[in-house]
């Protein structure tokens, strides 16, 4: 359900979020902050921010007070305060009795490792503090993020949730999003990868890394990846990444078997980080250009897709572009800039 609203000339050039709680009269200032912040007004059909600047006869579209986006919403602000133990708090796309939807940090692990040990405080860590009673698990995890991974993360909150959700993912009923900024300015627009994928051991055995094996090998795990250019720049391309299965490092490997592994990727591509220097030249030996502007992987879940474990209601988020990647792609757009309209656009 969605209500529509249209700006009248006398409020052209007020704040979005004023002349919002001004149409709307179910709304304060503080609910349609909520709002604005969970990305639910659009504004000529695009998400808006609450200091957005409006014209007349724009419109306003927002969840109907009695929508289930609204309780959720509520319910979501009602929740228990989930934060790593360093005071970081960790951002909920969606959350109801039955699913839980983060929007993942990079450099948070997702769960302890096998032996119950870490080096780090994990999502798991943060949810057994936040939700986890009298020694009852309150979560599952239907998938996984790498660590240096951000974006949008599915836990269910109950064990039928949990089957479902599992059952979906293995029938490809969830459609995932990727951004990815690959190394290389890449000449097609869509590539779609069905190379195979198999495991191995890597460093001593104390870690897991994929290799690609060739089409129709009879060996590996069954792998397809859909790739299409978002935006290229000098030295780099930014790519959505559609993955329809669910392997181990799946879309770095792929990019990878391409010629285009991420633009920074230890395992699989460059290990250096990326310093301010290799963009302005004129800043080699100083400080400025020592910088490290990118030193982990360049890859973003942005968004998912699915029916409700229960109800069957179609559910989509998006994570917002963290403020990392936000910096980097503001020095390619001002070095490395090809030229071209912008295709991605973060709200």
């Amino acid at each position: 359900m969605v209500m529509k609203l249209v700006v009248p000339e006398e409020m052209a050039g007020w704040r979005a979020d004023r002349a919002l709680c001004t149409l709307a009269a179910h709304l304060n200032r503080r609910s349609a902050k909520l709002l604005f912040k969970a990305r639910q007004v659009r504004l000529n059909g695009r998400i808006a921010g609450s200091s957005t600047k409006v014209e007349a006869k724009s419109l306003f579209e927002l969840p109907a007070p009695e929508s289930e986006e609204v309780a959720a919403l509520l319910e979501k602000k009602r929740a228990p305060r989930l934060a790593t133990p360093h005071g970081r708090q960790l951002l909920r796309l969606y959350e109801d009795d039955d699913l839980l939807v983060i929007n993942k940090p990079a450099e948070v692990p997702v769960e302890r490792g096998s032996d119950g040990s870490t080096r780090r405080d994990t999502l798991e860590d943060a949810l057994v503090r936040t939700y986890q009673k009298g020694g009852v698990p309150a979560f599952y995890f239907v998938h996984r993020l790498d660590m240096e991974t951000s974006g949008c993360l599915l836990i269910a909150k109950t064990p039928s949730a949990r089957d479902v959700l599992i059952q979906n993912f293995a029938e490809r009923k969830i459609r995932k999003q990727y951004l990815a900024l690959a190394s290389g300015e890449i000449l097609w627009e869509n590539q779609v990868v069905k190379r195979p994928i198999a495991s191995i051991k890597a460093f001593s055995g104390a870690l897991k890394k994929s290799v690609v094996l060739e089409e129709g090998s009879g060996s590996g795990k069954e792998s397809e990846t859909r790739f299409a250019v978002i935006r290229r720049y000098r030295g780099y391309t930014l790519l959505r990444a559609e993955p329809r299965t669910g392997r181990t490092h799946q879309i770095r490997v792929h990019l990878t078997s391409l010629g285009h592994p991420l633009a920074y990727d230890p395992l699989y591509g460059r290990r250096t980080p990326i310093r301010f220097q290799e963009f302005d030249s004129r800043t080699a030996e100083t400080e400025a250009g020592e910088k490290v502007v990118l030193n982990r992987l360049p890859l973003h879940a942005w968004k998912i897709s699915l029916s409700h474990p229960l109800s069957g209601r179609e559910l989509a988020f998006e994570a917002p572009l963290p403020r990392d990647l936000k910096d980097f792609f503001k020095i390619l757009k001002k070095f490395r800039n090809i030229g071209g309209a912008e295709q991605y656009k973060d709200g």
